[in-house]
């Protein structure tokens, strides 16, 4: 069911944007030149080869291989050109870091991007980048969280949450 949440979202990306989309892995990490994809085949060769194990640490992850590395850092070297949408697919809840390591993540990448100010010396702002999480599979759990996230005034403004099959027309 990953599988094929990544390969729709993909479609729906890499038809907006020559340049491709960039694929991370909460638990492999082997997926530092995963960038630029342009095509569903050469995608379904990288899904294929990472097999999901492991913990959880989806606000520990989305900070160090994204958030840092493709958003904070290229806003302040002013090399950051496009909004990024950001796309989180699990099966899970958090575990191994704390439970709302990733709210914290989100909102402090929203409140830095709206102070930095980009080329044009005009701010970034927090639209820069939008995240969205989609629950694959049927743990309660995950249900449970991506509620927890709906729900909470200060991040639910901030990501948006699908839970099931998303369908592409």
């Amino acid at each position: 069911m990953m599988r094929e949440t990544i390969l729709k979202i993909s479609d729906v990306c890499t038809a907006f944007r020559d340049e491709g989309i960039s694929v991370k892995f909460i638990n492999f990490r082997g997926d530092g030149d995963y960038n630029n994809i342009r095509d569903r085949e050469r995608l379904d060769q990288v899904v294929s080869r990472v097999k999901p194990k492991g913990g959880t640490r989806l606000g520990t992850v989305l900070r160090n291989k994204i958030v840092e590395p493709l958003v904070i850092q290229k806003a302040k070297g002013e090399s950051f050109e496009r909004p990024v949408f950001v796309t989180i697919i699990t099966d899970g809840e958090p575990s191994g870091e704390d439970r709302d390591e990733l709210k914290r993540t989100i909102r402090n990448c929203k409140r830095e991007l709206a102070e930095l100010k980009g080329p044009s010396d005009v701010l970034y702002g927090g639209s820069a980048v939008e995240f969205q999480i989609s629950l694959v599979g049927n743990s309660d759990a995950a249900k449970s969280y991506a509620k927890e996230l709906e729900d909470d005034e200060e991040i639910k403004h901030l990501v948006y949450c699908t839970k099931g099959m998303i369908f592409i027309l």
